[in-house]
């Protein structure tokens, strides 16, 4: 399979700040790749300002804040993208002697993982939107090529869906990905408390540890969802002003199909932009608040594995686990 190389340096886009109080992220235009070359590894670990209190009686919305003009609710059907699946990179060697944690590979189990996950979740995927989007971590972005791959391959009774699109495809790789988990103070917790649900971190027995979680993922969720916002309200611009010159190529036909966008990320990381797309998302959809809590306790409540994670139905209103056969 091959995927195209486009590399896109600061977007310029109509897209609001979170507040005003945070500051820009200049440093965190989107990358493209065909396979992985090397990204430059971030000097500085930024802690943003959060932009109001931690509210201690929210469950399914940690104080995780969002505004961007136009909303992600919009730009998501502008663009027909009915599904989001989020996937956890698969097992990673621990980081090397001479190496930081950015230089941890793919195992052969997480390289098997990857492939089996396309194929498990092929069917629920495609077809997919033309962008992935991807931390630029190594282990993600080999898990985003193997699962791309797999997934491309011709089914039975697919109407050859998968061969259509692989060379429409792009690996869009977002510093801010890899770069928000990397604050010093998740990281403390991260050691602390480990793989384990979203809520732990969020509802931990110590309250300032459940403070800083819910403004470090809090912070990560809403950098990670004013992004993908920013890609999409890119290509729908492109599309309406006929720019074919930048505009990534893709027939009237394509772009009327209901797609999936695919989201390559971290553990616990990774749950708190679900949890922050899926109550953007869906809470125009639900407005019984307890319909919408059940729907997103999922999300919540679970641990993603290797190579597994979420997909959201923003059509149905709806999130399901992606889990692979057991190996």
């Amino acid at each position: 399979m091959r995927l195209k190389t486009k590399r896109t340096h600061g977007l310029v886009l109509n897209i609001a700040a979170v507040t005003s109080t945070f500051p820009s992220f200049s440093s965190s235009s989107p990358s493209v790749h065909r396979y992985y070359s090397p990204t430059p590894k971030s000097k500085v670990a930024l802690v943003l300002p959060f932009p109001r209190p931690p509210s201690p009686q929210s469950t399914v919305t940690p104080s995780f804040p969002y505004n961007t003009s136009p909303s992600l609710s919009y730009l998501l059907r502008s663009a027909s993208i009915n599904k989001i699946a989020f996937l956890r990179h698969g097992n990673t060697n621990p980081k090397p002697s001479d190496g930081t944690d950015y230089d941890r590979q793919l195992t052969d189990l997480g390289e098997k993982q990857a492939i089996n996950a396309g194929i498990s979740f092929r069917s629920l995927s495609l077809p997919l939107y033309h962008r992935v989007l991807c931390s630029p971590a190594p282990r993600c972005v080999d898990t985003a090529r193997l699962f791309l791959n797999s997934c491309m391959i011709v089914g039975d009774g697919d109407g050859g869906a998968g061969e259509k699109q692989k060379d429409k495809l792009e690996i869009v790789t977002m510093p801010v990905l890899y770069d928000g988990t990397m604050q010093p103070e998740g990281s403390r917790l991260f050691r602390k408390i480990g793989y384990a649900p979203l809520r732990s971190y969020l509802q931990d027995d110590d309250p300032i540890d459940a403070g800083t979680a819910q403004e470090v993922l809090g912070t990560y969720a809403n950098n990670a969802m004013v992004e993908i916002a920013r890609v999409i309200e890119k290509d729908d611009s492109r599309y309406s002003t006929g720019n074919a010159a930048e505009a990534v190529i893709v027939e009237d036909n394509d772009r009327k199909k209901d797609k999936t966008l695919l989201f390559v990320g971290h553990a616990v990381y990774l749950p708190s932009v679900a949890l922050g797309v899926g109550y953007d998302v869906l809470k125009e959809k639900e407005e019984d608040v307890h319909r919408l809590e059940d729907i997103l306790d999922l999300v919540l409540s679970t641990n993603t594995k290797e190579a597994e994670g979420y997909i959201l139905d923003v059509v149905k209103g709806e999130i399901s686990l992606l889990q692979r056969p057991v190996e």
